[in-house]
C-alpha cells in the first residue's frame, strides 16, 4: 500500500443522528465526531480505519457526496499530515483502492484508504488514539 501525501484530505462519513458516531456539547454547542464513529479493524499486519481520499475522488471525477450511504449523513475529514503527527507518530495514512471488480464495488472505492496503526498497538491505546483523532483532528467538512 502506498503512503498518502502529507497534504491530501481524508474523509470519512459519519451519521448525524447516531449519538455513537455524533455528539454536540450540551453547555458549549461545540459539534464533534465521537471516537465510535472511527471504527479500526485487525488486518494481517496492521489496524484500519476506512477513508477515502479526496484527491483520488477528485481525480476519478467523484465528488464527496459520492461517498454517503445516505443523503442525510455528513462528512468529517483530516489531512494525511495531521493524523500522522497525532500523538507518538503511530499512525499513518496509506492508499487502499478497491478497483478489481469485486461485486457490489462501488466507484467511490477508487479512493479508499486507511488509517493504520500497527498490531502491536493495544485496544486500550486504540481505543484512545480514536478519541484523539475524533476529537483533536477530524472536522466537518463540506460534501
Amino acid at each position: 500500500m502506498r503512503r498518502i501525501n502529507d497534504k491530501h484530505l481524508l474523509l470519512r462519513r459519519f451519521n448525524p443522528f447516531n449519538p455513537d458516531h455524533y455528539s454536540v456539547d450540551e453547555a458549549t454547542q461545540e459539534k464533534r465526531l465521537r471516537s465510535t464513529s472511527l471504527r479500526f479493524d485487525a488486518y494481517e499486519e496492521s489496524r484500519g480505519c476506512s477513508v477515502y481520499c479526496d484527491e483520488y475522488l477528485t481525480l476519478n471525477q467523484l465528488v464527496r457526496s459520492d461517498i454517503l450511504e445516505d443523503a442525510s449523513w455528513r462528512i468529517a475529514g483530516a489531512t494525511a499530515s495531521s493524523i500522522r503527527t497525532l500523538d507518538t507518530g503511530l499512525l499513518d495514512a496509506v492508499l487502499d483502492q478497491w478497483p478489481d471488480g469485486r461485486e457490489n464495488a462501488r466507484p467511490v472505492d477508487v479512493a479508499h484508504s486507511l488509517i493504520v496503526a500497527p498490531l502491536t498497538v493495544g485496544r486500550n491505546a486504540m481505543r484512545q488514539l480514536a478519541k484523539k483523532l475524533a476529537r483533536d483532528v477530524f472536522k466537518e467538512v463540506a460534501s
